[in-house]
């Protein structure tokens, strides 16, 4: 009986001394995480950035004319992640009345087209128009140059304008500045 009252003493003297002794800990927490990482089940794991959703516009050229075809292309990135519908697309004039109104659904892959042509009463002004799309939230906006015209329906579709203002010259589908003549030096005589 003395021995096991002495083993149990042992033990007991054992257990009360290591109580009190503080050793090196490896443990891991949030603050040990680096900035690319995030604390996920007791553990640093790195962080997967999340995919941008965002919806881009543009058109097939940047001026028109009268009875001119306007393409309007775009990509919604990251579809899959977005709930299921129809682009939908306003077209506003200058004076910011709305030209025409249109929904598109977008292929799986996210891009999407419709055209407009540019004649009938609502394109008249000349101007920058306004190209405003929307997509399960996401929102883009783009513009484009129309020329003027008279509101008549024009029959066919010329995509590219008939004239560009004085100065200017129509090169792929832009007016930009006519390049100024370099003058020649005058020879000595």
């Amino acid at each position: 009986m003395k021995m096991k009252l002495g083993g149990f003493l042992v033990l007991l003297t054992i257990s009360l001394l290591s109580y009190g002794v503080v050793g090196t800990v490896n443990a891991l927490g949030p603050e040990d995480c680096t900035p690319d990482q995030v604390w996920q089940n007791n553990a640093c794991v790195d962080a997967t950035k999340p995919q941008k959703n965002d919806l881009n516009l543009q058109t097939n050229l940047d001026l028109y004319a009268q009875g001119g075809v306007v393409v309007i292309t775009g990509l919604v990135h990251n579809i899959e992640n977005l709930s299921t519908g129809d682009v939908a697309i306003i077209v506003r004039a200058p004076d910011n009345n709305i030209v025409t109104i249109a929904q598109v659904h977008p292929n799986t892959d996210g891009s999407f087209q419709t055209s407009l042509k540019a004649d009938g009463p609502q394109f008249k002004a000349p101007g920058v128009y306004t190209i405003l799309a929307n997509f399960s939230g996401l929102k883009s906006q783009i513009t484009f140059e129309f020329t003027g015209g008279n509101g008549a329906i024009v029959s066919g579709g010329d995509s590219q304008p008939t004239t560009c203002p004085s100065g200017q010259n129509f090169i792929n589908g832009k007016c930009v500045a006519k390049p100024t003549p370099e003058s020649k030096p005058t020879p000595e005589p």
